[in-house]
């Protein structure tokens, strides 16, 4: 039960109802108006309009950076979810164990051709007409392009796949089987050989649209030499910044059971990117530890403080903060992974 003096505090969070219904972009729920992940979650459109409250108790300790298990501090409110909201949000595994269902439908894809020329002096460019991805992946995309110009001079990228719907991919699994058969393979052979390069239909993440291969204009080949090219390394040590990770590392093969793809990025936002890249994971250990922990509290690079939560489906309702404003993500199975920023650098300043 939460003291007078701790409703007080937690007032002070409280957005004001015309913020809500202002935001766009990707749907959460949140008191069932639809909001936008990114700006949500971005602390000059969010924390800045929060009166600042002396903190119930400390995030996280002088020299902690991370802490788990992890629990809400403040009230929180029960939020009802089906198990078609499993298969939403940026979070979402899709892999060999955990397949999309038939009637998947990716959420808010837009043609990446049409935004290029904001690109400018970064020369990105795309080679397919009418490429889509996830809108809000494409915006990131385009903006660590520009960084990557502006901050270190690296310029060219190319953008190869992004979206693609199930008979495509079905096409394109098909014809790396008949490759490995041309071979010699046997069938068997062959369909296990072709799923390490190309995913089987509804186990692939270009489904989503938040997958894209991303080469350069100068290494337009998806070769795992791609690595040591400046775009190729730039991408590997930068790209979490946008929120991107590199799905299918080298080290990571046998979890994944993918080929090492350099140019594969795959956007499961911030501070999940952050995160994974600390912890040296691929998605799937994320996902491990998540089920296992539940959750965990997270200094950020920029020294932002972030509350991940972990919850199964269960009977319908998930907890989530009354008073903050937070994400969630499906993990594509079973559950829920609720994102909340508990306190902004940038806004304190």
């Amino acid at each position: 039960m939460i003291g007078k003096e701790w409703k007080t505090i937690v007032r002070l969070f409280t957005l004001p109802a015309v913020m809500v219904v202002a935001l766009g972009g990707m749907i959460f729920w949140y008191d069932g108006v639809a909001l936008a992940a990114e700006q949500v979650l971005d602390p000059d459109k969010v924390m800045t309009t929060v009166a600042k409250a002396h903190p119930i108790e400390p995030l996280l300790l002088p020299g902690e950076d991370s802490r788990f298990p992890t629990a809400y501090r403040e009230e929180t409110k029960d939020l009802a979810v089906t198990a078609h909201q499993i298969y939403q949000g940026f979070l979402i595994l899709v892999n060999y164990e955990h397949l999309l269902p038939e009637d998947f439908l990716p959420e808010e894809l837009t043609v990446v051709n049409d935004m290029v020329d904001e690109a400018g002096e970064s020369q990105f460019r795309v080679n397919k007409a009418r490429l889509q991805v996830n809108k809000t992946a494409a915006e990131q995309l385009l903006a660590m392009s520009r960084y990557a110009y502006e901050k270190d001079g690296i310029t060219g990228y190319l953008l190869q796949s992004g979206h693609r719907d199930f008979s495509y991919q079905k096409a394109l699994y098909h014809n790396k089987v008949q490759y490995y058969r041309g071979l010699g393979y046997g069938d068997g052979d062959a369909a296990t050989a072709a799923a390490v390069w190309v995913a089987r239909p509804f186990e692939s993440e270009h489904h989503t649209g938040l997958a894209m291969d991303v080469s350069s204009r100068s290494h337009p080949g998806l070769q795992t030499s791609y690595y040591q090219t400046d775009n190729g390394l730039w991408l590997d040590e930068n790209c979490w910044r946008f929120g991107f990770v590199v799905r299918y590392p080298e080290a990571k093969t046998e979890i994944t059971k993918i080929g090492y793809e350099p140019w594969h990025l795959r956007y499961v936002g911030r501070p999940h990117s952050d995160y994974i890249r600390q912890q040296d994971w691929c998605l799937e250990e994320y996902y491990d530890f998540l089920y296992k922990e539940g959750g965990y509290t997270f200094r950020d690079e920029e020294g932002d403080i972030w509350q991940v939560d972990y919850q199964p489906l269960g009977s319908g309702t998930i907890k989530v903060p009354a008073h903050r404003p937070y994400t969630i993500s499906g993990d594509g199975s079973k559950g829920f992974v609720i994102t909340t920023l508990l306190e902004s650098v940038s806004a304190a300043h």
